[in-house]
């Protein structure tokens, strides 16, 4: 009970952050509908993997399973005139459910909005992997990137690190918080220099 009730309380940070940005993308999407049309597309996969194995127990007793998971992953882009795009991936509960729960059904990999605000300016939101700089994480959260010129690259994130079993879960981000920024500048063809700044927190 003291666990549930835990797990409800902590889900305000993210849920909200995650329903504002999605309310101002559409709104913003639906903004941009009256510029000159941009064609969309869009496409989705499905793959199903079969697990057929056999536990032997200490006292040689035997027990033959057979499990099947579902996984998805896809995009749309194209949209608001080729400035929104969104992208998921991620997989199903076991349809062949098993007696005992060894693993995690769902999992959710990725799953986030992409915009491109100006043509040196975008932002992504929601589950992603994050490589920049000293930081590699599956993070929930937002990703800026700005190009104010053409050999600069500035981005800046923040948000918290998503559970490592990629379930689908909201909790706070106090307990597991990242955030970072990182500068790099193109010199040439043959030299870049970049700096980055992190700070993650751990439970």
């Amino acid at each position: 009970g003291a666990r549930r009730a835990g797990e409800g309380r902590g889900r305000g940070p993210r849920a909200t952050l995650f329903a504002t940005t999605f309310i101002v993308v559409l709104a913003w999407a639906s903004a941009c509908e009256g510029q000159a049309p941009h064609p969309a597309s869009w496409w989705l996969r499905f793959r199903t993997t079969g697990y057929l194995f056999e536990v032997e127990e200490p006292s040689g007793a035997t027990l033959d399973r057979f499990g099947a998971y579902q996984d998805f992953d896809g995009a749309v882009s194209g949209l608001a005139n080729g400035r929104l795009a969104l992208r998921a991936s991620g997989r199903f509960a076991d349809d062949l459910y098993l007696r005992e729960k060894v693993t995690e059904r769902a999992r959710l990999y990725s799953g986030h909005v992409e915009a491109r605000v100006t043509p040196r300016a975008g932002v992504r939101a929601g589950r992603q992997f994050v490589q920049e700089g000293v930081t590699g994480l599956t993070l929930d959260g937002v990703l800026l990137t700005l190009r104010p010129r053409p050999a600069w690259e500035l981005s800046a994130w923040g948000g918290g690190r998503a559970p490592l079993t990629r379930e689908i879960s909201l909790d706070d981000w106090s307990d597991n918080a990242a955030w970072g920024i990182r500068a790099a500048l193109a010199r040439s063809r043959a030299v870049r220099v970049a700096a980055s700044w992190a700070y993650r927190e751990r439970d």
